[in-house]
């Protein structure tokens, strides 16, 4: 009996030991078998490779591999380039073999402080290539978020992983909404606001500016519902719900707009008293351009970028400055913005690197923002030098927010710092020259 026990549970063991309750590593709903021709002549050539004797493949539209779903239209990343991830779109998917490929498709791709998120735009130019699991930076698919004209993809608080939620959404607590956005009397778009209304009209002017492509200074106005859905001026976003409508009134007067020799000597006479026969050379008359013009370098500097456009334009070869070029180019652009910004924001930065790449592509680098990231973040750093260095020799405008100047509860560089208002030039303009703050004082009671 004992023998027969043993003849019976022998097989049983050996079943069970080649059985495996794990989930497989792949698993496919449907696949489609079709000619290896029908695919893009570089994806055929890169299977030709390492296949050569397949003739048909296996492409399928929703796979899971390892626990995550991967669909076509997702995001991955694969590779970096210049210290940044670089993002790739998922056209379709290929099983060879058991084994599963993607067939991907580069985005351009920059981060965006203000949204802690990755900005990436679709390219139908843009080549096909075939790449392994194996191959892609983090197996985490990104689900993105169409914002605009761009899609944002949201990157994880560790690099261990890639998640895709909406931007923000779970720290401010705001459902997302729309906004239907009158900017002319043919002309209006929908804006779609990730993060919910704005809590000022301030930074609702700041993503109208951005998400639209608006210049210039404007004013919001919005449909009120207590008249008839007239527009009225809009001093409070708590008046906006999901769907409003909101419309932009420029506040720039039109270039061609004709003004009489009655209001220009009215203008002069209102401004005689407080004018001044010799201002101060810190004074700011200028607003931030809607083009910035950069400035003529040091005449060495300045030939040898005429020399390197050339041959860039021959054979696109960029150029390497040295560190004396590299100091010129970021002093002569730091003096520039200073004189319309001593605080400018991340928008601005971009606009000047842009433009300077555009005058001199030689300069181009690469990455992110057509090739001028680097020297973004290289003039963020020259700025803060220039501004410590002015503070130094007594520039009212920045010895306001100096640590000296501040309550101590609030005695920490990036607290309360004092910035020009929206429309203002000069913040805290220094005391003309052969002035005093006693006569001033006089004046403005006078007046």
């Amino acid at each position: 009996m004992t023998n027969f026990l043993t003849v019976i549970l022998r097989p049983l063991v050996v079943l069970l030991r080649n059985l495996s309750f794990s989930k497989p590593l792949l698993e496919v709903a449907e696949v489609h078998s079709l000619p290896i021709e029908v695919l893009h002549e570089n994806i055929v050539l890169q299977v030709k490779q390492n296949h050569p004797e397949l003739d048909y493949v296996d492409l399928a539209e929703n796979v899971t591999y390892n626990g995550f779903n991967y669909r076509i239209g997702m995001v991955v990343a694969h590779g970096s380039l210049a210290g940044l991830p670089e993002f790739c779109e998922i056209i379709n998917m290929v099983i060879l073999q058991d084994t599963l490929f993607f067939i991907l498709k580069n985005l351009e791709a920059w981060y965006l402080e203000h949204y802690r998120a990755y900005c990436v735009v679709f390219s139908k130019s843009a080549a096909l290539k075939l790449v392994g699991m194996h191959e892609l930076s983090d197996q985490y698919p990104l689900i993105p978020y169409f914002v605009g004209v761009g899609t944002i993809g949201k990157l994880p608080p560790s690099p261990a992983s890639l998640i895709a939620v909406p931007l923000q959404s779970k720290m401010t607590g705001r459902q997302a909404a729309k906004l239907r956005v009158i900017l002319n009397s043919d002309n209006s778009v929908k804006m779609f606001l990730p993060t919910g209304i704005p809590e000022t009209v301030e930074e609702l002017i700041d993503h109208v500016r951005m998400l639209c492509s608006v210049e210039g200074n404007f004013r919001l106005q919005y449909q009120d519902r207590d008249f008839d859905n007239a527009l009225v001026n809009l001093t409070s976003t708590s008046e906006l719900n999901d769907c409003s409508t909101i419309k932009v009134i420029s506040l720039d007067v039109p270039q061609d707009s004709e003004i009489t020799s009655d209001e220009i000597s009215l203008a002069s006479s209102d401004t005689e008293m407080l004018s001044s026969p010799s201002s101060s050379v810190s004074g700011r008359t200028k607003m931030w351009p809607r083009v910035f013009v950069i400035p003529t370098f040091s005449y060495d500097t300045e030939l040898q970028l005429e020399k390197a456009n050339e041959v860039y334009k021959s054979n696109m070869t960029a150029f390497i400055p040295s560190s004396k070029t590299k100091s010129d180019i970021l002093d002569r652009l730091a003096e520039e913005i200073f004189q319309y910004k001593a605080y400018p924001d991340d928008f601005d930065f971009s606009d000047v690197a842009e433009a300077l790449v555009k005058k001199h592509p030689c300069l181009t680098e690469p990455g992110p923002y057509n090739g001028a990231y680097g020297w973004k973040q290289r003039m963020k750093t020259k700025m803060g030098n220039y501004r410590t260095h002015l503070k130094g020799i007594g520039c009212s405008e920045l010895l306001a927010n100096s640590l000296k100047s501040k309550r101590p509860d609030d005695a920490l560089p990036a607290k309360k710092v004092k910035r020009p208002r929206r429309g203002e030039a000069n913040h805290i303009p220094d005391i003309p020259n052969g002035e005093t703050a006693e006569k001033l004082e006089n004046e403005r009671l006078d007046f």
